[in-house]
């Protein structure tokens, strides 16, 4: 399936269909209107839009639809890119954590407190390691299952 996404203001829209092929119209399939601002690049997965808002949640959405799967509230805004592998979203936050949340339920699989830095890098998931940056001039080498370092 092929999905376009379109970011305006905090509304996001996606435009999918059956076979992806919205015929160059640019019509408008869908939009989900978040709490605020979304800065963070969706990651679309097994036809589900996971995204971050400044509204301080991470949204998975339906991408046919638009209709809500769930959402997670993190302690601050959300502007890292989501990164999803394996069933897993992982997600920076400006609350100081790495999240890893369940990609079907949204439930915490677990977090990585990076100290008192903001998290806004999108991490990168390889060979069972999550590998994020955070504003304390370190990059981290995580456990994709445990979140040990």
């Amino acid at each position: 399936m092929k999905v376009g996404l379109v970011l305006i203001g905090i509304m996001l829209a996606v435009g999918c269909g059956g076979t992806g092929d919205t015929k160059g119209t640019g019509e408008l399939r869908w939009r989900y209107e978040t709490g605020g601002s979304v800065h963070s690049s969706p990651a679309v997965v097994d036809g589900v839009v996971y995204v971050g808002s400044s509204d301080d949640h991470v949204y998975a959405l339906d991408a046919g639809s638009g209709q809500l799967r769930w959402r997670y509230e993190t302690g601050s805004l959300v502007v890292s890119s989501p990164a999803v592998v394996d069933g897993v979203v992982y997600v920076g936050s400006r609350d100081n954590y790495l999240y890893a949340l369940d990609a079907g339920s949204g439930q915490l699989r677990w977090r990585y407190e990076t100290g008192y830095y903001w998290v806004y890098s999108s991490p990168a998931v390889v060979d069972g390691v999550v590998y994020v940056g955070s504003d304390d001039n370190y990059v981290y080498a995580l456990d994709a299952d445990s979140g040990q370092l």
